[in-house]
């Protein structure tokens, strides 16, 4: 992901050229309008609801001139420079549906202004807006009903079963480019969560920080059943680290700060701080009966996820510790001891199951073990 797009607004930058309208071939967007007002509602998340009525007038003018095509915008209250880009930035990663606004922007205190810029012209983002808004409502329709964590899931499985990892492309930033195109980095996989997410009811906001790595990076918190949670669908898309189409990894769907906070991913908290998450109520692997806190019930768990992998040739298998004594002596007893070559002569004997053989990755972190199996 590009160098965080936080210090991008310090520059005073280059503006657009933008092109003049075109009529509209597809029928019109339901999620937003061209020169219309924007869908009300959808700026009602935690970070704005925690700014003060002189800066959620702020940023009701920045994102009603970006829906709007105005690349300049004056202010009718008096704002610090450090507000003007505390709300752009507010903008740019909460209004997921706005995916023609660029990241680049300057503001101007002496004026008590900004300018905006956008990625393509007004004509070309409403044929693309209305192709937006059509496939997210086939997109969306499928998800269950009266529960929320299938819901999660759901969006969770949709965008990395449709979307691809990738560094480069036009529209790999932003919602349309996961969605539409099938690729994006991580700002285009989160916005896209986001905007699933606020279209099934949830209250959903993007988190901006950086990798353990020091690296750009994004992610989403999720409000659901009275608790927020974080969700990585980038880290969760196995295109990163496996080669297997077929499997989706679920490490960070619905996990707790506690998991994650300072350990793998840094919010940036320059300007905002994202709620506190702190319940594991909904985590994959609790809701799944995947989370163990025994090595010797994990050992038969596994026996029994192996016996039911090999009736759809199934490849991947994961298991979650919360206690890390557990979690080394099941470690200990599968590749130390030989316990999963034993698990695996045993199926292969009662089951004639083919299991040529396994192999495994685990994250020290997080507790979870993962089992690949190799068939003949």
């Amino acid at each position: 992901m590009k160098e965080n797009f936080f210090k991008a607004l310090a520059c005073i930058l280059a503006f657009c050229l933008f092109s003049g309208c075109s009529p509209a071939i597809a029928p019109e967007p339901e999620f937003r309008v061209i020169g219309q007002s924007v869908t009300a509602g959808e700026s009602n998340n935690y970070f704005y609801n925690n700014l003060s009525d002189v800066e959620k007038r702020g940023y009701d003018k920045i994102k009603k001139a970006a829906a709007d095509f105005e690349d300049y915008i004056v202010f009718d209250d008096t704002l610090s420079d450090f507000q003007i880009i505390k709300l752009f930035n507010l903008v740019y990663t909460q209004e997921n549906g706005i995916f023609w606004l660029s990241e680049i922007a300057s503001a101007s205190q002496k004026n008590n202004s900004l300018k905006i810029n956008f990625r393509y012209n007004s004509g070309d983002t409403k044929a693309m807006q209305a192709k937006l808004d059509e496939n997210l409502r086939a997109a969306v329709k499928n998800a269950p009903e009266n529960d929320n964590y299938g819901k999660i899931k759901y969006i969770h499985d949709y965008i990395i079963k449709n979307c691809n990892f990738t560094e480069s492309g036009k529209n790999t930033n932003s919602a349309y480019g996961a969605l539409i195109d099938g690729k994006a980095q991580c700002e285009g996989y989160a916005f896209a969560f986001g905007l699933m997410a606020k279209k099934l009811g949830f209250e959903c906001i993007t988190v901006t920080g950086t990798s353990e790595k020091g690296d750009s990076h994004a992610w989403n918190k999720i409000f659901s059943d009275g608790n927020w949670y974080n969700v990585d669908c980038t880290w969760d898309d196995p295109v990163i680290s496996f080669d297997n189409p077929g499997y989706i990894r679920y490490f960070y769907m619905c996990v707790p700060d506690r998991d994650i906070d300072g350990i793998t991913h840094f919010e940036d908290k320059e300007y905002v701080y994202s709620p506190a998450a702190i319940s594991n109520a909904n985590n994959y692997f609790t809701k799944e009966n995947l989370l163990f806190s025994d090595a010797a019930a994990a050992e038969v768990t596994i026996y029994d996820k192996v016996t039911k992998a090999i009736l759809t040739k199934s490849t991947e298998i994961e298991i979650r510790f919360d206690v890390k004594t557990a979690y080394d002596e099941t470690l200990s007893y599968l590749y130390d001891s030989g316990g999963l070559t034993g698990i695996i002569d045993r199926v292969n004997s009662e089951q004639s199951a083919g299991i040529k053989t396994a192999y495994h990755s685990k994250d020290d972190n997080l507790y979870i073990i993962h089992i690949s199996l190799v068939y003949k």
